[in-house]
């Protein structure tokens, strides 16, 4: 077990330290990054000051070398617009955006599993079809639209809740079910999925004619052994979520990463897109070694393959 640990764990640097590249070249190939902040019509003296003030005048190994030596320090540069250390910033707006996808991930998971099991129990049931046309929209409808269409019927036409902001729980009821809509559906279709196939197999069978009640067949034998995709799922939803929360706290004005990483943009604020570009992946990065983590203890064979 261990061997595998520190075997995933060499392959997170190795994958941190790719990603770390990528932004680096990707960032400096939309064009000189001090051009890019100071706007077409800054001044040549300008320009060149920033350039030296950022390290820019430096070859690039050298300035990647300066990039990774302080990312690693925890020092990502200064925000040019709020004067502020860009971890601390993006620090700052951590907790809502996990807020908001913990939120939404719980909804999700709980509606996704519940749902996919009983539609896996009965199939062809009345609940069975509306879970498929449930999670047929939910994929099929794109989020941002969700989003409009609850805006105009809960906050414009009832009034019930509020368009933007944090604050209250009030506030995080749209764009958590915004997103938990999404995602439930591909939970609801796999749980149910692997529910079938283990429903079906001798196993279950035996176990039905041994006279085990049948709410043990499903929760301590079938679900426990459909577990290995729901949770690899489960993972890589919470993701999803995590990235898809860019759209949804720019249309509800949630203040998350993924709008500090629009206004970033929006503002030509280099060092924060940057920053934001490299923690976000790095987050995914250790959610990745977690969830193996865990596929290695449920599953034991991932440790000697």
């Amino acid at each position: 077990m261990w061997r595998y640990i520190l075997k995933r764990l060499l392959q997170a640097v190795i994958c941190i330290l790719g990603v770390s590249v990528i932004v680096f070249v990707l960032a400096r190939l939309t064009g000189d990054p001090a051009l890019v902040m100071l706007g077409p019509g800054a001044r040549l003296e300008d320009i060149l000051a920033l350039r030296q003030k950022w390290g820019l005048d430096l070859p690039m190994i050298v300035q990647y070398w300066r990039f990774i030596s302080n990312a690693v320090h925890g020092d990502l540069g200064l925000s040019l617009r709020y004067h502020a250390p860009v971890m601390a910033l993006w620090l700052g707006r951590l907790p809502n955006t996990l807020l908001l996808a913990g939120v939404s991930f719980a909804i999700a998971t709980v509606a996704g599993v519940v749902g996919g099991v009983i539609a896996a129990v009965k199939p062809g049931s009345w609940f069975d079809r509306l879970g498929k046309t449930v999670s047929f929209l939910g994929i099929s409808v794109p989020v941002f639209l969700t989003a409009i269409v609850l805006i105009i019927i809960f906050a414009v036409k009832l009034h019930w809740l509020p368009v933007y902001g944090t604050g209250t729980w009030r506030h995080l009821i749209m764009p958590a079910f915004t997103l938990a809509w999404a995602s439930s559906a591909g939970q609801l279709r796999l749980t149910r999925s692997a529910m079938l196939d283990v429903l079906d197999a001798e196993y279950i069978k035996l176990a039905r004619v041994k006279g085990v009640p049948e709410y043990k067949v499903i929760a301590k034998h079938a679900l426990k052994n459909a577990l290995i995709p729901i949770v690899t799922m489960a993972a890589l939803q919470f993701m999803v979520l995590f990235s898809g929360t860019v759209i949804i706290e720019f249309i509800f004005a949630w203040p998350g990463i993924g709008w500090l990483a629009v206004e970033g943009a929006r503002n030509r604020d280099f060092p924060v897109v940057q920053a934001c570009a490299l923690m976000t992946s790095v987050l995914f990065i250790a959610i990745n070694l977690a969830v193996d983590m865990l596929y290695a203890y449920i599953d034991p064979r991932i440790r000697y393959q």
